[in-house]
């Protein structure tokens, strides 16, 4: 299912992350990135494992990880994938004007293909809806 709604909880708020399991959003998305303070993220990572792992939610379980320039790209991947996401969100693209999130779907293998990239259109979908990512 390709969600409709999407909602972003910041992965340092446990009070947050549980509020928005109680919401109507097809998919949330536990953001390690701009939401949490740097000097948070060790413990965001933890608490968005942890909330991975429990599956208290309904809705579909997505991570926004920091960007590969951070440095903390693998830290993030390294905690969050054994909790098995739906997927994964890359932060917007640097130095690119209007480029959208690039959403990565979790493959039952834990391989990561390209799911959606919410900036292309339909012309761009193929006969799955996933979109073809650059």
């Amino acid at each position: 299912m390709n969600p409709r709604s999407w909602l972003f909880v910041p992965g340092d708020s446990e009070r947050k992350q549980a509020k928005a399991a109680e919401g109507v959003a097809d998919a949330l998305i536990l953001d390690l990135e701009d939401s949490v303070a740097p000097q948070r993220r060790g413990a965001a990572r933890a608490l968005v494992a942890a909330h991975l792992r429990a599956r208290r939610a309904a809705q579909q379980l997505w991570v926004r990880v920091n960007g590969f320039q951070s440095g903390l790209l693998l830290e993030d991947l390294a905690a969050v994938m054994p909790g098995a996401p739906h997927g994964i969100v890359l932060p917007k693209r640097s130095g690119a004007p209007g480029s959208a999130p690039l959403l990565i779907g979790a493959r039952a293998t834990r391989g990561l293909a390209p799911a959606l990239d919410p900036g292309a259109g339909d012309r761009d979908r193929d006969a799955t809806g996933a979109a073809d990512c650059p």
